[in-house]
């Protein structure tokens, strides 16, 4: 008997606060589809030739809690991820270089912290980018310091001698962050 009076004293002390509540969809009822905006990192030509002429314009960046949003049991990418796929990137991190003793490199892993990868556990693959220098020429290795990896970026499992990555960029620029 309380919990119906209390149920009746809330009802009648919502109604009259004078906001209008929206009816729940019935279950049977799909919700309304949400709208995600992530901005578009200029036109879908591929990269360009010239790394510096890229500069940072027309890369939107993304950081390694959306990158997160790929599930790495079932493969599944949460629809930001999904938007953010295809198009171009930069995102900060560290360089993994697959050879030691290199001071460039052409393919190496990009992480979330300085010295991923190379103790283990390996991070997880949503947290492990696979980076392509498209541009023919090799980046110049930095491991002490953090770096901006611009790119196209892409969803899809590489394996690589440090572990699994879940995200591969097809890298055009590297430079040293700040």
């Amino acid at each position: 008997m309380q919990r119906r009076s209390l149920l009746l004293t809330t009802v009648a002390a919502l109604a009259g606060c004078g906001t209008k509540l929206t009816p729940v969809p019935a279950a049977d009822e799909p919700p309304a589809p949400r709208k995600i905006h992530l901005p578009r990192a200029g036109n879908p030509s591929p990269p360009p030739d010239n790394p510096a002429a890229a500069g940072d314009k027309g890369f939107a960046e993304i950081t390694w809690a959306m990158l997160r949003g790929l599930d790495t049991r079932t493969g599944q990418a949460s629809p930001l991820l999904e938007l953010a796929a295809g198009t171009d990137v930069k995102i900060a991190g560290y360089m993994v270089p697959f050879d030691d003793g290199f001071e460039e490199a052409i393919d190496f892993l990009v992480v979330p912290t300085a010295g991923a990868c190379v103790h283990t556990p390996a991070p997880p693959a949503n947290q492990i980018v696979y980076a392509s220098m498209v541009t023919g020429r090799p980046a110049k290795v930095e491991l002490l310091y953090s770096v901006w990896v611009c790119g196209r970026l892409e969803i899809g499992s590489t394996d690589s001698p440090y572990g699994q990555a879940g995200f591969k960029l097809a890298t055009v620029k590297v430079e040293r962050r700040g």
